[in-house]
C-alpha cells in the first residue's frame, strides 16, 4: 500500500509541472507560493480542528525544518520553470534520486558504492545532453532546478527519521504552514500587490491542483509511506515522475524534446534506477 501511494504522489507531482509553468506565466513566482500553500496550510488547520490533536514540541521542530528545506526546494524549481521547459525541468528535478545516496554517504563520512559514482557519471551525462545543447553552460533556470534538485534528496534524508516520530498529518501540516509563512514574507518583500492577482484559468486550476493533491495529500502521503520503507526505496518510485511530467507536458501543449534531449532523459532515468537497485549481498528493506 505505501509503495502504491508513492506511485500515485509520483504522478500527481509530474502532472503538475506544466501546469504550474502555464500559472506562473502571469502570477509572480511567490505569490503562487504563497497561493498554494495557504490554501493547503488552511485546509490542513480545519481538519485538524476537527480531529482535536495537539501540535507536540517534537513536530513543531522536525516540521519547521522539514518545510524550510521544501521551501527551498519550491522556490528554486518554480524560478527554474519560468525558463525552463517543464519536462526539462522535471528530469533535472529527477537527480535527486542520484544526489540522496550520495549526500547519505557524506553525512555517514562513507565511500559511496561504486554503482552510485557510476550512476553519478551516467546521470550527468544525461544532463548535459537534455540541456546543453549548442552551448557549455547551463541556462539560470536550469541551475535553479539543479539546486532544487539538491535540497529535494535533503528533504528525502530528513523526512527518514522525522516521519517516524511524528504522526504524519501533524508533521504534514506544520510543514506546509512553514511553507507558507515562508512564501508569505518573501511574497511581501517582492510581490506585491497582491490585489492584481488575475485569478484565470491557468492559475485557478493550477492552485486547486497543487494545493489540495500535490501538497495535502502528497506530502501527508509521503509523510505516512516512509514510515514503511527507506529513503533509497522511496526515491527508486519518484522516478515515475519526470516519466509522468513528460507525458502531461505533451498532452498538455508543450514542445516534445528533440531525440538528443530524450537520449539525454533516458540517461538519467537508467542512472536513476542504477543508484537505487538493492544490492543482492544486502537485505532490501
Amino acid at each position: 500500500m505505501a509503495d502504491l501511494a508513492l506511485i500515485v504522489v509520483a504522478s500527481v507531482w509530474g502532472a503538475t509541472f506544466i501546469m504550474v509553468k502555464q500559472a506562473i506565466e502571469n502570477t509572480p513566482v511567490f505569490t503562487f507560493l504563497f497561493l498554494r500553500f495557504t490554501f493547503a496550510a488552511i485546509f490542513l488547520g480545519l481538519f485538524n480542528l476537527a480531529r482535536g490533536e495537539k501540535i507536540s514540541v517534537t513536530a513543531l521542530k522536525d516540521g519547521s525544518v522539514l518545510g524550510s528545506a521544501l521551501f527551498l526546494v519550491f522556490a528554486f524549481q518554480t524560478f527554474g520553470l519560468k525558463t525552463t521547459p517543464a519536462s526539462t525541468t522535471a528530469f533535472i528535478t529527477g537527480l535527486y534520486v542520484v544526489m540522496t545516496p550520495l549526500l547519505s554517504a557524506a553525512v555517514k563520512r562513507v565511500i559511496p558504492e561504486l554503482r552510485v559514482i557510476i550512476a553519478v557519471f551516467i546521470a550527468f551525462t544525461g544532463m548535459a545532453l537534455m540541456t546543453l545543447q549548442d552551448r557549455i553552460y547551463l541556462t539560470t533556470g536550469e541551475f535553479l532546478v539543479l539546486i532544487c534538485a539538491f535540497f529535494c534528496a535533503v528533504h528525502i534524508l530528513l523526512t527518514d527519521p522525522m516521519s517516524k516520530r511524528n504522526t504524519s498529518f501533524m508533521l504534514t501540516m506544520v510543514q506546509v504552514s512553514v511553507v507558507a509563512l515562508y512564501s508569505m514574507i518573501f511574497c511581501l518583500i517582492f510581490n506585491l500587490p497582491l490585489v492584481k492577482i488575475q485569478f484565470d484559468k491557468d492559475l485557478v486550476t493550477a492552485l486547486v491542483v497543487t494545493s489540495i493533491l500535490a501538497t495535502v495529500f502528497a506530502f501527508w502521503t509521503q509523510t505516512w509511506a516512509q514510515k514503511f520503507t527507506s529513503p533509497n526505496h522511496t526515491a527508486i518510485i519518484f522516478t515515475v515522475e519526470p516519466l509522468a511530467a513528460a507525458l502531461f507536458s505533451y498532452l498538455l501543449g508543450e514542445k516534445p524534446l528533440t531525440p538528443v534531449q530524450y537520449l539525454g532523459g533516458a540517461l538519467i532515468f537508467s542512472a536513476m534506477l542504477l543508484v537505487v537497485i538493492p544490492d543482492r549481498r544486502k537485505p532490501v528493506k
